[in-house]
């Protein structure tokens, strides 16, 4: 089954009230730097969306399905994204300083020249992900898959 075969359910518009994203499935939307209204959006769907140069500060994205996303360049600056699935996604340029991303899979996720100062990736698994030029001061590492597979206790950073 490919996305083009599933229901597309409601996208998010940029007008509508956060609340009425819970739960929500957007696929191949396009919400190109939109503010996502009262920073709160639990259990959201997005599937292959354009959400670059998106406004998601302060976001509760909260076990979000975020999968292959162009977040190129977005701001996620404190947001909480705890279990959240981000694999595949594009984050490339993006700010995620301070970002909470605590037990998320961002396998296969592109954070080059990313901002994740500050990070909590504690239990995050970045199994095949690009961290090429990623601003890593800070970052929590605690049980973290690195993207060569390898898992990181304590406060030892991934070997890049």
């Amino acid at each position: 089954m490919t996305i083009r075969d599933m229901d597309t359910g409601p996208e998010f518009d940029g007008k509508s009230k956060a609340s009425d994203h819970e739960s929500r499935i957007a696929y191949g939307s396009n919400s190109t730097g939109k503010r996502l209204p009262e920073s709160v959006a639990r259990s959201v769907k997005f599937y292959g969306a354009n959400l670059s140069n998106a406004d998601l500060r302060d976001a509760d994205l909260t076990d979000a399905k975020l999968v292959v996303l162009n977040l190129e360049r977005a701001n996620l600056s404190d947001a909480v994204l705890t279990r959240a699935i981000l694999t595949g996604s594009n984050f490339a340029n993006a700010n995620l300083s301070g970002v909470n991303l605590t037990d998320a899979d961002l396998s296969g996720a592109n954070l080059s020249g990313a901002n994740l100062s500050r990070a909590n990736l504690s239990g995050a698994n970045l199994s095949g992900a690009t961290l090429k030029n990623a601003d890593l001061t800070g970052v929590i590492w605690s049980n973290t898959t690195c993207p060569n597979g390898v898992t990181q206790s304590g406060s030892t950073p991934c070997a890049l």
